[in-house]
C-alpha cells in the first residue's frame, strides 16, 4: 500500500477527480480541494463511494506547515490553485507556497513528485523564484513546457503552464525539458540562470560567457519610483530633471520630473519601456532619467540606433517571447534582467 497526496484546482468530478481516486482506492488518500463548499461535496461522494480518502481545503492544508505528525508521502500528484479569493474583488496566488510546502513537509525520501502550475519559476527573478530554489534541492528529471493553445486544451483557459517530474533526492544533474516548440534537450538546469519556454539554443547563444562583457543595463527603480516626494508629474521648480514614465505606441514619452539629479543623466542610452508597449527612444545626450516603468541600454551614441534596430527586428522578437514568463503583463521590447545576462556585443546578428 502506498500513500498519495492529491492536490487540485476546481476540477470536475466525473471527469478528473474520481479517475484517480478509484485508480488508488486501495491506498491511503489524502486529497486538497480549493474551499469548504467543494470540501464538502466531495466529502459526501467519497463516503458514498467508500473511498479511503481524507479531505483538507487549501487553507488548512497549508497550515500544517510545522507539525511534526504530517504523514510523508512516497508519490505527491499536485496541480494547485493558482489563486484564491481573498477580498471582494482581491486574489492572492497560492500555487507557489502548496508546491514550496509538499516538497518540504509532505514528500518522502526518494519520494516521486508530479507537479502541473504556472510557468513564472523558470523566469529569471521575480516572486517565484523560491520555487525554483526547491526545485534545485532535488532530482528534476523532466519538464514539460506548454504554451498558451496547450493550456487552453487542457483548462479552457489562456494560461501557459509547465509539468515537472522530480525524486526527492540530490539532483544529478540531467534534466529532460519539452519545449513549448516541440523541441527537446536534456540540459544541466543547476548552471542555468532562466529557462527559456523555447529556442534554447539561440537564446542560450546570446548568453555572456564568464570572459565577456555583458550589456549594460540601467535598470534602477529606486532612483526616481514615482512615489518618492522627490517626484512630481508636473514639470515646475523645483521638479526640472524628466524621467521616462511611459513610451506610448505613436512615440510620445509620458514624463514625471524629479528634483534631484542621479547616475541617469548626461549618459547616452537607448530607453525601453518596461510595460504594455514594445516601444524606446534614443537619449542620445542623456536628457532623461529612467522610473520604475522605464530602462535604459547604454552603449557609444553610434551603436544605439543599430541596437534599437535590432531589438525591434522580427527575430529578436522570437527571441523576447521565448523569454516572456506571464501570460498577461504587456509586451515589453525586451526583458531588462535577460538583456543583462546578454553579451554587450549579441545585437549585431539581428541588424
Amino acid at each position: 500500500m502506498k500513500d498519495w497526496l492529491l492536490i487540485f484546482r476546481g476540477q470536475v468530478w466525473d471527469k478528473e477527480i474520481y479517475p484517480k481516486l478509484e485508480l488508488y482506492k486501495n491506498n491511503n488518500i489524502e486529497l486538497v480541494v480549493e474551499d469548504t463548499i467543494r470540501k464538502n461535496i466531495i466529502n459526501s461522494l467519497v463516503n458514498d463511494l467508500s473511498l479511503n480518502t481524507k479531505l483538507h481545503t487549501t487553507y488548512e492544508y497549508v497550515g500544517l506547515e510545522g507539525r511534526t505528525d504530517i504523514m510523508k508521502f512516497k508519490n505527491v500528484l499536485i496541480n494547485p490553485p493558482y489563486s484564491i479569493q481573498v477580498g471582494p474583488g482581491k486574489t492572492q496566488q497560492v500555487w507557489s507556497p502548496l508546491v514550496i510546502f509538499t516538497l518540504k513537509s509532505t514528500l518522502a525520501n526518494k519520494g516521486n513528485y508530479e507537479a502541473w502550475h504556472p510557468i513564472g519559476w523558470r523566469n529569471i527573478s521575480g516572486d517565484y523564484r523560491g520555487v525554483w530554489k526547491e526545485y534545485q534541492l532535488r532530482n528534476v528529471t523532466d519538464i514539460e513546457i506548454n504554451d498558451i493553445i496547450k493550456g487552453m486544451e487542457v483548462f479552457g483557459e489562456k494560461t501557459p503552464y509547465d509539468r515537472v517530474l522530480l525524486t526527492n533526492e540530490p539532483y544529478k544533474g540531467e534534466t529532460n525539458i519539452t519545449f513549448s516548440d516541440g523541441t527537446q534537450k536534456t540540459m544541466d538546469i543547476s548552471k542555468m540562470d532562466f529557462i527559456p519556454n523555447c529556442m534554447v539554443d539561440e537564446v542560450m547563444d546570446n548568453i555572456a560567457k564568464p570572459n565577456e562583457e555583458r550589456m549594460n543595463i540601467l535598470f534602477d527603480t529606486a532612483s526616481h519610483h514615482t512615489q518618492s516626494k522627490h517626484m512630481k508629474l508636473k514639470q515646475e521648480s523645483p521638479f526640472t530633471f524628466p524621467c521616462v514614465y511611459s513610451i506610448l505606441l505613436d512615440g510620445t514619452i509620458n514624463f514625471w520630473y524629479s528634483s534631484e539629479s542621479s547616475h541617469h543623466f548626461g549618459i547616452p542610452k537607448l530607453i525601453l519601456g518596461n510595460g504594455a508597449n514594445s516601444t524606446s527612444t534614443i537619449d542620445e545626450n542623456g536628457k532623461y532619467g529612467v522610473t520604475q516603468y522605464s530602462y535604459g541600454i547604454i552603449d557609444k551614441k553610434e551603436n544605439l540606433p543599430l541596437i534599437e534596430k535590432a531589438l525591434h527586428s522580427e527575430e529578436f522578437q522570437k527571441i523576447n517571447q521565448a523569454t516572456k514568463f506571464y501570460a498577461t503583463g504587456g509586451n515589453p521590447l525586451a526583458y531588462p534582467r535577460v538583456l543583462s545576462k546578454f553579451r554587450k556585443d549579441f545585437w549585431k546578428k539581428y541588424v
